[in-house]
């Protein structure tokens, strides 16, 4: 990267997150076995992984403790909108026009952090629950989650050579939340139209 994009990378990494941005609604359930959702705005919930929110139940599984047991308890976040909970499984009351990306192919996290940080697409970007991927957080057209998961997909393997996760396509995915002081945010982020 050349000196302008490095002044521009610390900049960003050295501002904290915005909380009067987007306020768009996610959906945050206390743990996965939970029977029931709570509203959460996007930024807040951003902001939260900043300032360390779950740090203290993020450190075991960063540590290598078991897992299994260690993930069943944290509480995990649909990024891609509000959702009611059914007997016959979940249901999409609207959807936050924002898609959550696992990212794999940086062999360097930070390096990949800022990298992504730079791309106009980018809202976030913070490692995930395990600290072994990044997660990307971009605004999409509400109505079109699927074919912006397939664009963006093709879009980040063409441009940086990262594949993504096929799981982030539906609407319905849920990822543990975590812990990142280094999540850089764009609150101006481009929005990816398919």
């Amino acid at each position: 990267m050349d000196n302008h994009a490095d002044t521009q990378v610390q900049k960003l990494f050295s501002t904290s997150y915005s909380l009067t941005t987007y306020m768009s609604t996610i959906s945050f359930f206390s743990s996965i076995d939970a029977i029931t959702t709570q509203p959460y705005s996007v930024d807040l919930y951003l902001s939260h992984i900043q300032d360390g929110l779950w740090r203290e139940m993020l450190e075991p599984i960063r540590q290598g403790v078991s897992e299994a047991d260690s993930c069943n308890s944290l509480p995990i976040v649909a990024i891609s909108g509000l959702f009611s909970i059914h007997t016959n499984g979940l249901s999409l009351i609207q959807h936050s026009g924002f898609i959550a990306m696992d990212v794999e192919g940086f062999r360097d996290l930070q390096r990949g952090k800022q990298i992504l940080a730079l791309d106009k697409y980018t809202y976030a970007v913070f490692e995930n629950y395990s600290s072994k991927a990044l997660t990307v957080v971009v605004r999409i057209p509400a109505s079109d989650h699927m074919k912006a998961y397939q664009a963006l997909s093709e879009y980040y393997e063409g441009i940086y050579g990262i594949i993504t996760d096929p799981s982030d396509q539906f609407v319905t995915r849920f990822r543990y939340v975590t812990y990142d002081p280094g999540l850089t945010g764009n609150p101006e982020a481009e929005v990816f139209c398919v």
